[in-house]
């Protein structure tokens, strides 16, 4: 839970500077009429001249990427819950084996395990 809510503040924080970035750099660009028509590649004055005008958005967007590979995280989260309990599983599993010689068919494969699993989280729900 507490990974979870530091991973979305995460994603909060990086979505609103990168827009904020971008919609800044919009306006600043808008008020001093950029003309990026007039950038000739080969002079360092006017590469120059153009790099520290587009910079920020390039900063924005990388902003805005971070907190989209961020909210993937988030969204699956709850995916990664159930690992310590699959783990819990496996070693269960491994000692009914240990102790009977051998497997029940539901607890032969990690899929049965995960499939059953799924199955007991979506009726408790």
């Amino acid at each position: 839970k507490d990974a979870t809510a530091f991973y979305a503040g995460s994603m909060t924080a990086f979505m609103l500077l990168g827009l904020a970035t971008i919609i800044v750099w919009v306006v600043w660009a808008l008020s001093n009429n950029i003309d990026f028509g007039n950038v000739t590649f080969g002079d360092a004055a006017s590469e120059m001249t153009y790099i520290r005008w587009i910079s920020p958005v390039a900063v924005g967007l990388a902003y805005l990427m971070f907190g989209l590979i961020v909210s993937l995280r988030v969204g699956l989260a709850s995916s990664y819950d159930h690992g310590d309990m699959l783990m819990k599983m496996v070693k269960e599993a491994d000692q009914e084996r240990t102790k009977t010689g051998r497997l029940s068919i539901q607890r032969k494969t990690l899929v049965g395990m995960v499939a059953q699993q799924l199955e007991t989280d979506d009726l408790n729900c």
